[in-house]
């Protein structure tokens, strides 16, 4: 899932366009959805995508036991059984969901407004892959993701993270570099050990290359 996958790998889990649209909505909503009725769901992205889904196991099925609550509704017929559907993963689910951001966030058909808004949709800490996987999926997505990622709160460190997702030529990824350390970077005990090592390897990136500028480092707390 880091800089070191191979673009062919993103391909492997088939790629279906309503899918895509229909959990991105389901993620950002105001209400995250995760389970949907089989029939609904399976109407909305078709039956090929449906039974691929639940071929390769990503998508399983579950029955339950309902209870309507109708009035006038018969004692027998009060308790009813029905079918949902999930992912076997919530992975899964940002994946599609990351399809959708990497095609809309790396095309020239919306304004920068536009990006605003459905960037603002994602919470980078409940979906973080959402936007990782669309910043590998996408070199224009990737650039306006970290971008916006700059320019919230604490969202530095993590756009770091999403830089990591990239694959890209080592001139594209030293001007990534270059772009994500103006300012300086600061490693505390607070972060993940991940985001240490990430952040450590981005500034050995910048070290190493003939054109880099003199970075701030402004300090590191153990």
């Amino acid at each position: 899932m880091g800089h070191a996958r191979k673009r062919k790998d993103c391909y492997i889990i088939p790629n279906h366009p309503k899918l895509n649209k229909q959990l991105f909505d389901a993620l950002t909503g105001k209400n995250q959805q995760m389970f949907w009725q089989k029939n609904d769901f399976k109407n909305n992205v078709g039956d090929g995508c449906y039974n691929e889904l639940i071929t390769i196991g990503i998508l399983l099925e579950e029955d339950i036991l309902k209870i309507n609550d109708t009035p006038g509704m018969a004692a027998v017929s009060v308790i009813q059984r029905t079918t949902v559907v999930r992912f076997y993963h919530k992975l899964f689910a940002e994946w599609y969901a990351a399809n959708y951001l990497s095609k809309c966030a790396g095309s020239m058909e919306h304004g920068a407004l536009w990006f605003q808004k459905e960037f603002e949709k994602i919470n980078p800490v409940d979906l973080q892959f959402v936007f990782r996987f669309a910043c590998g999926l996408n070199k224009k997505a990737s650039s306006r993701i970290i971008k916006y990622l700059k320019g919230i709160k604490d969202g530095q460190s993590f756009a770091i993270l999403c830089f990591f997702e990239q694959v890209g030529e080592t001139d594209d990824v030293v001007a990534m570099v270059k772009d994500l350390l103006t300012g300086g970077v600061t490693i505390t005990s607070t972060d993940s050990r991940l985001l240490q090592r990430s952040t450590i390897q981005i500034l050995d990136i910048a070290a190493k290359s003939d054109s880099a500028p003199a970075f701030s480092f402004s300090s590191i707390c153990c």
